[in-house]
């Protein structure tokens, strides 16, 4: 028999149960947004209104009262299984396993129990008998258990099973910080169902007595000592799942051993096995992981970046660590964190390339501003060498001996000039001409020209291939100047292979859809590609980010060159708004790859040479502005010579004087002048005095812009110093040919 005194502790211990799992529950219910909280006060409402009505039992005395009363019990009872299982599911991160389908299928055995104790009279299957035991106040209620009961005792004791797996799993891998947290919930968990079993299997002292809502009295209490003392909702594991699981860093947690205790996904990524198969192993098992971590670990100034084998090539990681303390400060292990740097660097890569590209551009402009200058003066000064022997020879009779000495003199000018018009080219400032033009008919004007058959005779040993593609697009540019950087490339190609080889030249249609990023970016567009590639020595590193610098050369200078062949390749390319890329190997060769805007104009038919008779005047008035008296002396005895009328005068300033009471059929004016008004300023003046007043450019220092400029304005050709008699007098003669620039736009014509 049991007495009055215990059964009214036992009923105080459910009450008292009801309570804490109530006060519990509004305190969850206040922190219903941490992840697991509104599960967890769920099964507090559950556990309470069980409770509380297992008190009420206790508290009656018929068998009719005690039976209302169990039927009630059924509504809390039957869902602590249930809810357990949902808390743990989201405390440990599994929360996405609790679909909609499968909550409703764990959910029908809580829901019909209930209803089948309600209705148990009719088909007797949670009790086919109940009866009473003692009397009085000490009255207990004995059953005959039915098969509808240990249905829902068998579930509930399955999702208890369950949910003990998770938590024990969850235990083993965590921490030690989330494993007393952890042994918190599985005391609070296992303790009342471990009474239950007690009671359900006539265990205990005191029979027929469930001792289940007392034991929820201490996992009320259980789970308060969780909340406050380890602030489980804050930091238990469902944290470590939503937060260090989701960190795309590897993290290693070691213990003083040097085992690994704990690693997240990306970590057991990075060792490319599952987790389970590396925890609690040592590290050293890891060698290329462990041995970074110890240098890290012993010297804080190795620097903490590795580079580690991953998936599509090697991947650079960023390692850092700290050591871990318990909480009464010893050493309890090392925490390791690898990040995955790879795209950083590649983008600090990317940047230093960019810088470097910077540099060299401001250092070939800066280069080619000096050379310039130069290339001005030294224009300014042959002029008198590559001009008047033209005039001479005019006046020379045929079989004079002076004619070949002349002549000698004549190209040994024309060849000064060359050098002069790389200068150009190396300042940006070369490529005077965009007209269509035919790059296969470039290459093979090239390859039939003297200059090619005279590097050929050097390098006997060395063949040609080519290689063009028959429906070539065509590109914008000069002939002239791509003809030149061509010859520097096979002439380059050609003394990398001192023993001989195949030199192969090829032209081809290329569509680009993304940028190239080789020596030089390569922009998405239409192209016509130029190939030179050599079988030579190919060029070493420390060679190669100086191979379009300008006077850089490995060979002897004078004897194979200026040192300027790879920069006019280089300042051609950019002139011609392209692109170039460079490949090579040491002893297997070279190749440049030239890339062009392909247009789709066709090329206009050449131009026949003009008899001399063409070139000249009628006695037109021709006035010369230039601030160089021999180039003015230069221009006057050139034009006077094909019988036109001609004036000078020294600058802008003078010109505009003199048009004011004069007028001229022609000027041709100088665009750099100093000081005073340049070329572009004085031809806005003339055209205030006299609209339509026709005039051409000169130059020996052609800035471009200043003449696109002075040419949108009404402006005709630009023709390029040192002066030659049969380009000056065609361009004047066209000059005088077209009709005015004030007529031009009334037409329709470009102004």
């Amino acid at each position: 028999m049991i007495s009055v005194d215990v059964l009214t502790l036992y009923m105080i211990h459910s009450l008292v149960s009801a309570l804490i799992c109530a006060a519990l529950a509004v305190y969850l219910f206040i922190h219903r947004r941490v992840s697991g909280a509104r599960q967890l006060m769920a099964l507090m409402i559950a556990v309470g209104q069980w409770a509380l009505t297992y008190a009420l039992e206790f508290r009656s005395t018929t068998l009719a009262a005690k039976l209302f009363w169990v039927r009630l019990e059924y509504f809390g009872g039957a869902w602590t299984g249930f809810f357990v299982l949902l808390f743990v599911l989201f405390i440990t991160g599994h929360e996405d396993w609790a679909t909609r389908t499968r909550l409703a299928v764990l959910a029908v055995v809580p829901s019909v129990t209930p209803l089948l104790a309600l209705t148990n009279d009719w088909h007797h299957l949670m009790w086919r008998q109940a009866w009473l035991e003692g009397g009085g106040p000490a009255t207990i209620m004995v059953y005959h258990r039915g098969p509808g009961f240990w249905i829902f005792i068998g579930v509930s004791y399955l999702m208890i099973l369950a949910a003990s797996i998770i938590l024990v799993r969850s235990y083993l891998m965590s921490r030690h910080l989330y494993r007393k947290q952890l042994g918190v919930i599985l005391f609070g968990i296992a303790a009342p169902w471990l009474s239950n079993a007690i009671y359900l299997f006539e265990l205990g002292p005191f029979q027929h007595l469930d001792l289940t809502p007392v034991a929820f009295t201490f996992s009320g209490l259980a789970f308060a000592w969780g909340l406050f003392r380890y602030q489980m909702l804050d930091l238990v594991p469902m944290a470590r799942e939503a937060v260090l699981d989701a960190m795309e860093d590897a993290v290693f947690v070691l213990d003083v051993n040097d085992r690994i205790i704990d690693l997240n996904p990306a970590a057991a990524r990075l060792t490319d096995r599952p987790s389970e198969t590396v925890m609690g192993k040592p590290m050293k098992r890891l060698p290329s992981l462990f041995t970074p971590i110890e240098s890290h670990r012993n010297n804080s100034t190795v620097p903490a970046e590795i580079e580690l084998d991953g998936q599509g090539g090697p991947r650079i990681y960023d390692l850092r660590g700290s050591p871990l303390f318990d909480r009464h400060g010893r050493p309890g292990g090392w925490l390791a964190i690898f990040q995955d740097i790879t795209e950083r660097k590649r983008a600090e890569r990317e940047q230093e390339k960019l810088r470097a590209q910077l540099q060299h551009a401001q250092k070939m402009e800066a280069i080619g501003t000096l050379a310039g200058g130069v290339a001005h003066d030294l224009n300014n000064i042959l002029s008198g060498i590559v001009t008047y022997p033209d005039l001479i020879l005019m006046q020379l009779p045929a079989d004079s001996p002076l004619r070949k000495p002349i002549a000698t003199m004549q190209a040994s000018g024309q060849k000064a000039a060359a050098t002069v018009q790389d200068l150009l080219t190396l300042a940006r400032r070369g490529v005077t001409v965009n007209e269509v033009v035919d790059l296969n008919a470039v290459v093979s004007a090239y390859l039939a020209s003297p200059e090619h058959q005279a590097l050929m005779g050097h390098h006997p040993r060395v063949r040609v291939a080519v290689r063009i593609e028959p429906n070539l697009d065509n590109i914008m540019g000069s002939a002239v100047h791509l003809s030149k950087a061509i010859m520097n490339l096979v002439a380059n190609g050609a003394e990398a292979m001192p023993e001989g080889g195949c030199l192969v030249l090829s032209t081809e249609n290329r569509r680009v859809d993304r940028p190239i990023r080789g020596f030089d970016e390569v922009c998405p567009g239409e192209y016509v590609i130029l190939r030179v590639a050599d079988e030579g020595t190919g060029i070493s590193p420390a060679d190669r980010v100086r191979i379009f610098d300008p006077f850089y050369t490995r060979k002897v200078m004078g004897r194979s060159g200026t040192g300027l062949g790879m920069s006019v390749v280089w300042g051609t390319v950019k002139d011609h708004q392209g692109h170039i890329d460079l490949e090579t190997r040491l002893g297997k060769g070279t190749r440049f790859t030239l890339y062009f805007p392909m247009t789709r104009k066709p090329v206009l038919e050449p131009r026949e040479p003009q008899p001399f008779s063409h070139m000249q005047g009628r006695g037109e008035t021709i006035l010369v502005v230039d601030d160089e008296p021999h180039q003015r002396d230069i221009a006057g005895e050139m034009l006077t010579a094909l019988n036109y009328a001609v004036i000078t005068v020294p600058s802008g300033e003078a010109a505009v004087d003199w048009v004011k009471s004069h007028r001229a059929d022609l000027i041709i004016m100088d665009m750099i002048m100093a000081p005073g008004m340049d070329g572009t300023e004085t031809c806005k003046s003339i055209w205030m005095h006299r609209p339509g007043q026709r005039i051409i450019i000169a130059s020996g220092y052609s800035e471009t812009q200043r003449v696109l400029d002075a040419q949108q304005l009404g402006a005709g050709r630009y023709i390029r110093k040192p002066y030659a008699l049969e380009t000056l007098g065609m361009a004047v003669r066209d000059a005088l040919s077209e009709p005015p620039p004030a007529e031009r736009v009334a037409s329709g014509g470009p102004p």
